[in-house]
């Protein structure tokens, strides 16, 4: 059956001519007229390239600021391994970096979904700090530059002035951390719920062998012998254990100074174990006020860090922190 012809007119009126009229402009338009072409193609346009590689993380602020640092900080160490000044030799003394302060997660103006986020940033901007101290004192100053610039705006400015003016001003008064004008070294130490205050005296040996000046003959002294008293009691009296009172007087093995010192120890709160812990913490950061070239054998042992290990609580429908009751089928 043929289609009527009114339909075929109808199907031929509708087919695109070769040449079609242009279509007319709007008055007033300076833009030239076109040829209308119905088998062309529109393209669509792409959005502009983010200038960031970060810009889809779900973090682009602080990914972006974490490999900015992180470049520099790998850049950093590259030309002091060049200058032969990193990692630093076990012979020299640990340098300590001057206190600063960092800006609080509230200021830092970016998105963090963690504390670990802002863990992670101080940690890295902090090693960043160090490293820039190290390079300021081995002379490398435009890596301190570097370093300095990229870490300081996330610094609190007006802190740092005012702890870098608190050291000039200890520095001028001639104070010695910690230790008096008699020689005495104080120090705090805590473990568990044990806290311990220590007073470190150099023994009589110790003295008479320090007072000695170089090129003179040392006199002949006996063994060198200290005394260690806790809570007014002798060390074996107060520690019934031997394990209470080997981690007492650890500090003073692992530097070779057993018998160097008087030890007066006040400690209070906790067990035996805590309370040696605690001892043993404080007599660690006081050898290390008297004797600064012994930091690094406390260092590597871990003497003076806190230990941060505690007993787990307790929980809910458990019989202890872990430990669960004994399933009963009837």
């Amino acid at each position: 059956m043929s289609a009527p012809r009114s339909l075929l007119a109808a199907r031929a009126a509708l087919r695109p001519s070769a040449a079609v009229p242009a279509l007319p402009l709007l008055a007033g338009s300076s833009r030239a007229a076109s040829t209308y072409n119905p088998g062309r193609s529109f393209e669509r346009k792409r959005p502009p390239r983010p200038r960031q590689s970060t810009f889809f993380t779900a973090k682009a602020d602080l990914t972006a600021a974490l490999l900015s640092l992180h470049a520099t900080r790998v850049a950093a160490e590259e030309r002091l391994r060049t200058e032969l000044v990193w990692p630093l030799p076990k012979g020299l003394p640990h340098l300590d970096a001057p206190a600063t302060a960092w800006k609080s997660r509230e200021n830092m103006r970016m998105v963090m979904r963690a504390n670990r986020d802002y863990d992670n940033l101080i940690g890295l901007l902090t090693k960043m700090h160090h490293m820039a101290h190290v390079a300021t004192t081995c002379g490398v100053h435009d890596v301190a530059g570097r370093l300095q610039e990229a870490i300081e705006p996330y610094q609190r400015s007006q802190r740092v002035a005012d702890l870098a003016a608190k050291a000039a001003a200890k520095s001028a008064r001639g104070e010695n951390h910690g230790i008096d004008e008699l020689g005495r070294a104080y120090a705090l130490g805590r473990r568990k719920s044990s806290s311990a205050r220590v007073w470190v005296v150099p023994s009589q040996a110790a003295r008479t062998l320090d007072s000695v000046k170089e090129g003179e003959e040392a006199p002949v002294v006996a063994a060198p012998t200290s005394e260690i008293l806790v809570n007014h009691l002798p060390l074996p009296e107060h520690f019934g254990k031997v394990a209470d009172r080997e981690a007492v007087l650890r500090p003073l093995r692992v530097t070779g100074l057993l018998g160097a010192f008087n030890v007066f120890a006040s400690v209070r709160g906790g067990g035996s174990t805590g309370q040696s812990g605690a001892i043993a913490h404080a007599l660690a950061q006081a050898v290390n006020l008297l004797r600064p070239d012994a930091r690094d054998a406390l260092f590597n042992d871990g003497a003076l860090g806190r230990d941060p290990r505690v007993v787990e609580r307790k929980k809910t429908n458990r019989p202890k922190a872990r430990k669960g009751y004994t399933w009963v089928k009837r």
